[in-house]
């Protein structure tokens, strides 16, 4: 991530609920609640980082972690801890150490801060939905206990492209978790996304481009994506959906690993769209799209009916 320093300056633009006196954005420790609030990606390393939080190497690193909670003034503060933890990428090949190291976690940070904060710390358990390293993982081997997660969250790149490679996922895999989610009566939530291969496709591979010349498609740069990923959001009441919008070749990081041009600014059908039936919910059947608040989207939110969209762009 960018860092915890740039989100509080990103906090601070927003309104709180009552007004501030002057020299206020000094010291958040006194600060009324923001109107918004904070997504944290807490990543563990792998195997080696998860033993060395179990272990007690990085206890002085989770105490920090519990003081920057306690001074936030961001309303709901999700944690997403070690997450895509079944990216065969990051390194968790031991499902038991990761589960150890989640659970420690969440127990040091629930036993540490005041109740005040502790009721605004959500821990997300946020798999990158689609294949493992191995067939002899599974999500339940990964998953530390309803009493440990609060929510539940899933990644969308290019799962539900028509020519996604079986390493990349299918959409099959996503529903997978998801149905794993509303087995466990969790909230979820699409913690990353992005269309792979850029809004206009001018970053897809070549495999992409063999499937594309040889195969009818959707071609419309609303419905082949964003229309697939509001589908799910749809059929399977996904309560959160936050979208990575920025221009990933301008970014060394990024460059030529294939994502794109994922700014809804870029393409004016997308950004009208995007206008029309995100922001301003202008689909008739679907009422949930900003219809909560932050206020009801803690963990007591699992008992509620209908406990409200919410959207947040990265």
């Amino acid at each position: 991530g960018s860092g915890v320093e740039y989100a509080d300056g990103v906090i601070d633009l927003f309104d709180y609920d009552t007004p501030r006196k002057p020299g206020d954005a000094a010291s958040h420790q006194k600060q009324p609640l923001a109107r918004t609030g904070l997504q944290i990606g807490l990543w563990l390393n792998g195997t080696a980082g998860c033993f060395d939080i179990a272990s007690g190497n990085l206890d002085g690193r989770v105490r920090d972690l519990v003081t920057y909670l306690e001074q936030s003034r961001a309303r709901r503060i999700f944690i997403r801890i070690g997450y895509e933890f079944d990216n065969p990428m990051f390194g968790y090949d031991d499902p038991k150490m990761y589960v150890v190291a989640f659970r420690k976690l969440v127990t040091a940070i629930r036993s540490s801060v005041s109740k005040e904060t502790r009721n605004r710390v959500i821990f997300v358990w946020h798999s990158w939905a689609a294949p493992m390293a191995s067939d002899d993982l599974s999500l339940e081997s990964y998953y530390p206990g309803d009493s440990y997660v609060d929510w539940i969250g899933i990644s969308i790149f290019q799962q539900v492209l028509p020519w996604s490679p079986d390493w990349g996922g299918k959409r099959k895999d996503v529903e997978r978790v998801l149905r794993f989610a509303q087995e466990r009566h969790k909230p979820t939530m699409i913690a990353e996304s992005t269309p792979f291969g850029g809004i206009e496709l001018k970053q897809v591979s070549n495999e992409a481009r063999e499937y594309i010349s040889s195969k009818p498609f959707e071609e419309d740069n609303w419905k082949r994506w964003y229309g697939s990923v509001i589908d799910l959001i749809n059929d399977f009441d996904i309560q959160f959906f936050s979208y990575i919008n920025c221009d990933w070749e301008s970014q060394p990081m990024w460059k030529d690993v294939g994502f794109g041009e994922s700014r809804v600014s870029s393409n004016p059908d997308v950004m009208r769209l995007w206008r029309d039936l995100v922001v301003n919910n202008g689909v008739e059947d679907r009422t949930f799209l900003f219809s909560g608040s932050l206020d009801n989207c803690g963990i007591e939110a699992v008992s509620v009916e209908t406990p409200g969209f919410h959207f947040g762009i990265q």
